[in-house]
């Protein structure tokens, strides 16, 4: 039986926390910048808002969004149970927020939400018939009127634009790892792992599962911030 209390859990969670987002911050250029466009791609008529964070992991985003609408009901969800554990402790004090452990591919929800969220979790899904599948899930739990916004790393349009986008990731990584670790760890692992599409394929991906009003925010060579409406 453990001998940790709940102090020590907390700690422990808080330095996994941090170790997560200083990795991100490292590999993903504009982390917090495409964050904070994500949440302020979403219209600040009405502060009482329902919100799905699809994929929350630490609950950066949900921060973000609470900070801006304190008044927003967030249903925080992650597939990943380490990810669930870590977000509960982090968002706890955080008033009309929820973590639950979901799979996007079988989301347990009804259409009842103004805004749907997700950073950095899209590009996992390299099958375009799954992607436009869980676009017209997320049109589907969305409210006539609401918005989803996503956040994520993207692939260049053409071969010279994806040249550029490697280009311009590397430098960046270069400020915080080696040349060696760039080409035998971070490169490889993006290799395994991702699978990202360009701006123009997930615009016509949610354009066929539904979306009224596709739509870009920003976009600065390997990041962007995309969505769509629900008229």
């Amino acid at each position: 039986m453990s001998d940790k209390t709940p102090v020590d859990i907390k700690k422990h969670f808080e330095q996994m926390a941090a170790e997560y987002d200083d990795v991100i911050r490292q590999v993903v250029p504009h982390y917090d910048q495409m964050l904070d466009l994500v949440v302020r791609a979403i219209p600040e008529t009405n502060s009482n808002i329902r919100v799905l964070d699809l994929g929350c992991g630490s609950g950066n985003l949900t921060m973000k969004l609470k900070a801006c609408f304190d008044d927003a009901t967030v249903i925080a969800a992650d597939i990943a149970k380490d990810m669930v554990d870590l977000a509960r402790i982090r968002l706890a004090d955080l008033d009309q927020v929820e973590v639950v452990q979901a799979d996007m591919l079988a989301l347990p929800f009804e259409q009842n939400f103004d805004v749907v969220v997700s950073t950095l979790v899209l590009h996992h899904i390299a099958d375009a018939a799954i992607k436009e599948k869980l676009f017209a899930t997320l049109y589907r739990v969305l409210k006539p009127g609401g918005i989803l916004c996503i956040g994520d790393i993207m692939l260049g349009e053409t071969l010279e634009l994806e040249t550029l986008n490697r280009e311009y990731w590397i430098t960046h990584m270069q400020s915080y790892f080696s040349n060696d670790e760039i080409v035998n760890k971070w490169v490889p692992r993006h290799e395994a792992t991702d699978a990202p599409r360009s701006v123009g394929d997930e615009l016509r991906s949610l354009e066929a599962a539904g979306f009224d009003v596709p739509f870009v925010v920003w976009k600065c060579f390997n990041v962007a911030v995309y969505g769509g409406v629900k008229v």
